[in-house]
């Protein structure tokens, strides 16, 4: 019997959430082919309320829909991945700068027992889901006190296939301890006002990544991502990586 107690509206938004934090999360993998039947069938719901729920992750850039054939979730874009990673070092760095300017010792505060929270969480059996909160939270301090919220739901929104490869870069690798020490040293160079380190101290972090990937992300996870993750991109991707850690891999 279906859920006929909630309205039409309210069921949609539910598997909208439910199903965009488990591409997000990767719980569903890049590629998978997803059905309006299986939905339907999986929450219960009838087939109207999934197609516009389809349309919604479909402008998300969360699922890849070929018209009268089939629906998969998009596959993670390396060539995107760069250039918001780009567009986060120079927004992070102006940011992270006027930060220092500001002088907020409160916002400081914040950011030192954010800190504190990650390396209890080191201490125990991590969760990457709490990690990343936390990790997301630390940045965003900064903007909430310049009052630059709109700038981070800007980022947020076009970060997408970003936030997926950070999570694979968790679940894969897991060097939670590396995240921290980048996170360590940021409070460093806001502490000692060192304007000049902060933007190699966003490449280095925002890189990491793909530093830590390198070796396993063409080959072991190669389908998660677009075919244009071709040799050439991949020869531009070890040029940069090259440029920011003196080696293809860490």
């Amino acid at each position: 019997m279906r859920n006929r107690d909630i309205g039409i509206e309210t069921l949609s938004e539910n598997v909208y959430e439910s199903l965009r934090k488990e591409i997000s999360n990767l719980e569903i993998k890049p590629g998978t082919i997803l059905t309006e039947n299986d939905i339907s069938v999986k929450y219960n719901i009838s087939r109207s309320p999934v197609r516009s729920v389809f349309q919604k992750l479909k402008d998300d850039g969360l699922i890849t829909a070929i018209p009268y054939k089939l629906s998969y979730v998009s596959q993670l874009d390396m060539n995107r991945i760069m250039e918001v990673i780009y567009m986060r070092i120079a927004v992070e760095s102006a940011i992270m700068r006027d930060f220092i300017l500001l002088d907020d010792k409160k916002s400081l505060r914040k950011m030192e027992r954010n800190l504190e929270d990650q390396l209890d969480l080191l201490s125990e059996k991590v969760e990457f889901e709490d990690f990343e909160k936390l990790d997301s939270q630390f940045h965003k301090i900064m903007y909430q006190a310049l009052g630059k919220m709109e700038v981070w739901n800007i980022i947020q929104k076009a970060e997408l296939s970003y936030t997926r490869f950070k999570l694979l870069d968790l679940v894969a690798v897991g060097k939670f301890n590396e995240i921290y020490d980048d996170h360590a040293t940021f409070l460093d160079i806001i502490k000692n006002k060192r304007i000049d380190e902060i933007e190699i101290a966003y490449k280095k972090h925002l890189y990491s990544g793909i530093h830590r990937l390198r070796d396993v992300v063409f080959t072991d996870y190669l389908d998660y991502f677009t075919e244009e993750t071709n040799e050439e991109c991949i020869k531009q991707i070890d040029k940069v990586l090259v440029s920011v850690y003196g080696s293809i891999s860490g």
